[in-house]
């Protein structure tokens, strides 16, 4: 039987590897790192891969950034191949341009912040402390790829769901809908 919170989730989702999806579901990382960019701007779900790479595992299981993110939990103990978070996807800009204007921040990055967060029906004061948010800090750094040619995507209001739900994944951005396999 579908519970009805599942039926409001966001159509559009997108898959990372652990330890990254629970670190994101979690709240612990709020920048995700890709080779790629997007267009879209919006509501999301976050998607945990089938696998969980040997190096990742040893990040999550050894790193003390990792363990403290965690909350401690092994990594042989985070859900694989499953729906775990919302969030809104506010933007996405070069890593390069992150870098610069951590220090510094641009007028032009908070207005493309604040515009999206509006278009989702936030109020200023949740636009203000997104903005605090979009900060990149040295968890954020650890916990994402910053080389130059790839894109900060910018992720806020992520709420954690009441438990995963199976699905399975696809590259890039997917309707987690008509992927197959998904059940509660």
């Amino acid at each position: 039987m579908t519970e009805d919170w599942i039926n409001s989730l966001p159509c559009r989702a997108l898959s990372l590897w652990q330890p990254w999806a629970t670190l994101v579901a979690l709240g612990a990382k709020r920048i995700e790192t890709r080779r790629w960019r997007t267009s879209y701007r919006g509501p999301l779900v976050i998607h945990a891969t089938r696998k969980l790479p040997p190096e990742a595992a040893s990040l999550a299981d050894e790193h003390d950034m990792y363990i403290q993110a965690l909350d401690g939990r092994p990594s042989w103990s985070l859900p694989l191949g499953c729906l775990l978070a919302t969030c809104i996807l506010v933007d996405v800009i070069p890593t390069a341009t992150l870098l610069r204007s951590t220090a510094n921040r641009t007028p032009e990055l908070d207005a493309k912040i604040r515009a999206t967060l509006r278009f989702v029906g936030k109020s200023t004061a949740q636009c203000d402390e997104a903005l605090t948010r979009a900060t990149l800090t040295e968890q954020e750094f650890e916990f994402g790829d910053y080389r130059e040619g790839r894109y900060a995507w910018l992720l806020d209001d992520i709420v954690r769901l009441p438990h995963p739900i199976t699905c399975r994944g696809r590259q890039r951005l997917f309707d987690w809908r008509t992927s197959g396999g998904c059940s509660p």
